[in-house]
Parts: structure tokens; C-alpha cells; sequence
């Protein structure tokens, strides 16, 4: 009896483990197909260890799967990322739980980013924390997000383009069809006495010009307001949630005021000023275009009228 109750308890055991391989192959799949490297560190006896998907990830000569990792990772991770790396491992709370990005090199000298993530677990036997965690390569991703990024921004002051704030402008019209309550106003802003600072102290005073005037628009717009640059000096900022033609006047005397400070470039200080002209949107009858052409012309109009003004169009 107590033969054939072992032997019952060994053919449990096999079951088990055969429905658990069963459960597991689906993941083991996935982790195969998305190419992530699972890993684990022990910060007792300093060792990280990778699966063998990490030699897919760095090349066949990534040698991260003994208890010896650590070097091999540090060895392919770029040395600006080693302290934030080491600073991950080293010390970790007990519901410790990161991600950070690393610039690496694949054995074939190819660039890359990886994304090194984990969390603290509990050993299994004794105290203390184990690390655990996945490896991926993300530099397919990262140059994605990077191109597009750029397909929406100005390369010189970070600030939306034009092809970005008409999408924007055609979404808010869009919007105030549906919701006549949602009105939003433009400001179309250009600088006084640009053309001076670029003839006088040249091209590069003129770009440390447009990025100061960038993060000052920046700083006076809410977190929900976009604003751009169209080229040139000429910039934009589209008002959300404008319910007055009031608040768009505060807001064009607030830019005006706030480049009007002066501003230190290359050792001088700098007076400059803005003209601006604003449009609230009628969005039966406009297009984004239309709008931004008409918030163009009524800062001309202020330009005329007089400068570091602004006019309602």
C-alpha cells in the first residue's frame, strides 16, 4: 500500500508539472515573439543572471546567462547609463520597482536602447528580496516615437509646427460643432524688432531669441494650450476653453507683457516686444486655415496700429 501510494503521488506530481509546462508555454511564446529576456539579481551575493533570449537581444556573444552578468551587462551598457543602472541594483527597497532606459551596443557594434524593468519579490527561503525582471529592446520603438515627434515639432524651439496646429485647430473646430459651449480663441503672435537682433548680432543671437520667447509663451499659457511656431518669428498659441472674448484680451496682454521683459542674449540685454492679433473661432463657416489667416491679418492691423499691441479680429 504504502509502494503503490508513492507511486500515485509521483504520477500526481508529473501531472502537475505537465499542466503547468502546458500553462507556461503560451507565455514562453509570447516571450519569445516580443524577444524579451527575463533576468535576476541577487543583491546578497551580487549576481544577475540572464535567460538566453538576452543573447538574441545583445548577439551570440553576450555571456549575461552565468551568475556573472552584471559584467557582461556593464560591458555593453553605454558608461553614462552605469549609475543608474548600479543605482537600480545596489540597496533596493524591499517594494522596490523600476524602468529605466539604456543605451547599449550589440556585439556587431549595432547602437540600441534597451528597457531594463524590475520589481523586488521575497525569497523564497530565508529573508530579504530578490530582484526579478525583463529585458527588451527597444530601439525600433524609441526611433518611432523619435520620428514622430519630429513630424509634429519645430527642430529649433521644441514647440508644435504648423501641420501639428492645424490638426489641432481642425480637432477644436470639430469639437465646438458638437459642443457650442467649447469656444477656444487664436493668437497669432509676431515679434517687434526681430529683423534687428538677426541683422546686428546675427543668426545665432536670433535663435537664442526664439527659444527664449518659446519658454517664456510657455509660461503663460496653461498646460492644456498649444502653442507653436509657423517659421520665422511667427508664433502661435491656440486658447482652449475661451468662454469670453475677455479672456483672450488677458491672455494676449499677459504674452505681450511677458516678452516684453528684457532678455539676456549673448551679454546684452534685449528689449523686444510682440504684436498680436486674435480670433475666436466661428466654426460654422471656417476652416483652420481661414482662422489662422484671419488672427494673421488682425495682427497686422495691430502692427499698424501700434506695436506691442494686440487687435481682435
Amino acid at each position: 500500500a504504502a509502494l503503490a501510494g508513492q507511486a500515485w503521488a509521483l504520477i500526481r506530481r508529473r501531472r502537475e508539472q505537465a499542466a503547468l509546462e502546458l500553462a507556461l508555454r503560451p507565455l514562453r511564446d509570447l516571450q519569445e515573439l516580443a524577444v524579451i529576456s527575463i533576468w535576476q539579481w541577487d543583491p546578497v551575493e551580487r549576481a544577475l543572471q540572464f535567460d538566453a533570449t538576452a543573447r538574441r537581444i545583445f548577439g551570440a556573444d553576450f555571456t549575461g546567462v552565468s551568475p556573472c552578468g552584471l559584467d557582461a551587462l556593464l560591458r555593453v551598457v553605454d558608461a553614462r547609463d552605469h549609475h543608474a543602472l548600479q543605482e537600480a541594483l545596489e540597496n533596493p527597497a524591499d517594494d522596490a520597482s523600476f524602468g529605466i532606459d539604456l543605451r547599449a551596443v550589440r556585439s556587431d557594434g549595432a547602437a540600441m536602447t534597451v528597457h531594463f524593468r524590475g520589481a523586488a519579490y521575497p525569497r523564497t527561503q530565508g529573508h530579504g528580496i530578490i530582484l526579478r525582471g525583463i529585458l527588451q529592446d527597444v530601439t525600433e520603438r524609441r526611433e518611432l516615437s523619435r520620428i514622430k515627434y519630429q513630424a509634429g515639432h519645430d527642430g529649433l524651439t521644441g514647440l508644435a509646427n504648423r501641420a501639428a496646429l492645424l490638426a489641432e485647430l481642425e480637432a477644436a473646430l470639430r469639437n465646438r460643432r458638437r459642443r457650442p459651449d467649447r469656444g477656444f480663441a487664436v493668437h497669432f503672435v509676431d515679434l517687434d524688432r526681430f529683423k534687428e537682433v538677426n541683422d546686428s548680432l546675427g543668426h545665432l543671437a536670433g535663435d537664442a531669441v526664439l527659444k527664449g520667447v518659446a519658454e517664456r509663451l510657455r509660461e503663460a499659457t496653461r498646460e492644456d494650450d498649444l502653442v507653436a511656431r509657423l517659421g520665422g518669428d511667427e508664433m502661435v498659441v491656440l486658447q482652449k476653453h475661451v468662454t469670453s472674448v475677455a479672456a483672450a484680451k488677458t491672455l494676449a496682454s499677459r504674452i505681450i507683457a511677458s516678452i516684453g521683459r528684457p532678455m539676456d542674449v549673448a551679454g546684452r540685454q534685449l528689449a523686444l516686444g510682440a504684436s498680436i492679433g486674435v480670433a475666436l473661432a466661428d466654426p460654422a463657416t471656417e476652416t483652420a486655415e481661414e482662422l489662422l489667416s484671419r488672427a494673421d491679418r488682425a495682427m497686422y492691423r495691430a502692427k499698424e496700429t501700434r506695436r506691442g499691441s494686440y487687435c481682435v479680429a
